[in-house]
């Protein structure tokens, strides 16, 4: 769903863009391919223009901060509220009461993590998709970039956003040994 929102979100601009835009050089397909290289180069994937003067391919390297936060804050959300549950199974302070199925062992932890892990693959599924969509056109991505950036950047903010959902946990101290 994260990935769906924001993929959807930069195709709308794109497309609204590309609608109002006087004179389009491109059909509603190379719009599709720019969003597509949007969403990926806001997760670092790094883009490689082929049509330049010199002949030559060029790297696209500057990224705007906002278009990499949009992803980032979807992820990170995405695996607090997996790791929370349903907002109606919750008591005020975002702890689950004992009537509602929660405790607070071990085993809740495993659970997050493994949804941690779905929401990743899943994601990562969407993100090779897009990759293959946008890996034709004057403005390509490069797989080789995409496949060694996009998942650390997406288990970067999934893992941020399920330790914050388990409430900041700590490990704990080692005990000092007696003198």
């Amino acid at each position: 769903m994260a990935a769906g929102l924001g993929l959807g979100g930069i195709a709308v601009l794109v497309i609204l863009l590309w609608i109002t835009s006087p004179h389009p050089d491109d059909g509603p397909g190379g719009a599709l391919r720019i969003a597509a290289d949007l969403w990926l180069v806001a997760h670092g994937a790094p883009l490689v223009r082929t049509e330049t003067l010199s002949g030559s391919p060029a790297p696209v390297g500057l990224v705007p901060l906002l278009l990499c936060a949009v992803p980032v804050w979807l992820l990170h959300r995405t695996a607090r509220g997996a790791v929370r549950g349903p907002a109606s199974a919750r008591v005020p302070g975002g702890v689950q009461g004992a009537g509602s199925g929660g405790s607070s062992g071990a085993g809740d932890a495993g659970a997050a993590w493994r949804a941690t892990g779905w929401i990743i693959a899943g994601y990562l599924l969407v993100a090779a998709l897009v990759t293959v969509y946008a890996a034709s056109g004057p403005i390509r991505v490069d797989p080789l970039g995409a496949a060694l950036r996009l998942p650390a950047v997406v288990a970067a903010a999934a893992v941020a956003g399920t330790w914050t959902g388990l409430g900041r946990p700590l490990p704990e101290a080692p005990l000092p040994l007696p003198r």
